[in-house]
């Protein structure tokens, strides 16, 4: 790899970490005024040109989140980025990098979603048999809290089995 394309690599990296911390702060701002104030997510949390609930403001963010955070691990899954330690990446047997990648977004992001659940659950007991949005009737507050941990643990169990530390000369 030419020194320029690795450069350029850096910058795009840096740049989806930027963009997945301001997406994460932006979903726990609307995660928090529901668990807080849930009677506040019909109207705007901001002074926005835009009318926009705030649960459809938290699935916005939620997207950019999973979608930043899984092109980041893509490409420090494949192009030989170190972790914060100096270690180099797992490498997994049979799983291409798309798929590490995935399988570490849907670990972090399934419980991400299954606590912001559970803290419902202790604000307002009374919508967890409610849709997630006001798109949908399905899934409920409480299948998706559920299905965020069980996506989360079936995801770290495939990582788990599946790697083992790069051997570096393979």
């Amino acid at each position: 790899m030419s020194e320029a394309t690795s450069s350029h690599r850096v910058q795009v990296r840096a740049l989806l970490i930027v963009i997945e911390r301001y997406a994460l702060a932006g979903w726990v701002f609307c995660a928090l005024v529901a668990v807080v104030t849930p009677a506040d997510l019909h109207g705007a949390p901001l002074h926005l040109p835009i009318r926009i609930r705030t649960d459809s403001l938290g699935a916005g963010f939620f997207c950019v989140l999973a979608l930043s955070t899984f092109f980041r691990r893509r490409m420090e899954t494949s192009s030989g980025f170190r972790d914060a330690h100096g270690r180099p990446n797992l490498v997994s047997f049979g799983y291409s990098p798309a798929v590490i990648a995935a399988l570490g977004t849907v670990r972090d992001l399934g419980a991400l979603v299954g606590v912001y659940v559970a803290a419902n659950f202790f604000s307002h007991p009374d919508t967890m048999r409610l849709g997630v949005t006001h798109f949908a009737r399905w899934p409920t507050e409480q299948q998706l809290g559920v299905g965020g941990f069980l996506a989360s643990m079936a995801a770290s169990i495939a990582l788990a089995l599946g790697s083992r530390p790069h051997s570096g000369g393979r």
